[in-house]
Formats: structure tokens, sequence, C-alpha cells
């Protein structure tokens, strides 16, 4: 008999910390890439790192901090972690069909048979 699940939703504070720790590793990263490059303005790489973690942070602020994610039977799911696999299983099902489909025809399938490009040709 499987337990009620826990769920627990994002925690604000964490999410800001983990994006100012994402921030200063992105300036650093930056900043490093432009002095290898021997560009004399590496102060921008600190700007422009610091910049695009916090237009991501906005960005996807409300999605991630309205997700729930759930503890059952010692497994922890989140949000898409199940849309995923299903995706990646129906892509699977479907590339089994079409290999059989084209086994059944004997050989390639048409859609592979291309006539040769005659405008590029000798």
């Amino acid at each position: 008999m499987s337990e009620a699940p826990v769920r627990f939703k994002t925690d604000r504070a964490v999410y800001f910390e983990s994006h100012l720790k994402l921030a200063a590793l992105a300036m650093g990263g930056a900043m490093l890439v432009l002095w290898l490059a021997g560009n004399p303005n590496v102060w921008i790489g600190a700007a422009a790192g610091l910049g695009a973690i916090a237009l991501r942070g906005w960005y996807l602020r409300a999605q991630d901090l309205s997700a729930v994610w759930e503890l059952r039977d010692g497994l922890l799911t989140g949000p898409g972690v199940g849309s995923r696999r299903r995706q990646r299983n129906e892509q699977g099902q479907r590339e089994h069909a079409q290999r059989g489909q084209r086994e059944q025809r004997g050989g390639r399938a048409q859609a592979d048979r291309q006539p040769p490009d005659r405008e590029h040709g000798p």
C-alpha cells in the first residue's frame, strides 16, 4: 500500500538565491571569455552576465514559483517530468510503426526515395 504523497511548492528565497549564484557564475564566465579574447573592456562581461540571468529570472519567475512537486514512494516528480517521459514513449512507438511499414513495403519508404537534383548535375 502506498503512502499519501507529500506535496510542496517552490521556495521563493531558494529561487532568488540560486539565481544570484547563477548570475555570479555567468558574470565571471563572460568576463573570462572577454579577457581570453583580448578585449580591454572586460567589465562588459559582468554587466552582460548579470543582465542575462536577471532577464531569465524575471521571465520564468511565475512559471517556476507556481510549480508543485510531489514525493510518493521515494519518487520525486515535478512539473513536466511525466509529460516528457510520455512524449518519448509516444515518439518511440511512432518510429517503430514507421519502420514496420517500410519493411512491409519491401525496403525504403517511398518518401525516402528522391530523384537526383538535376539543376546542379553535369
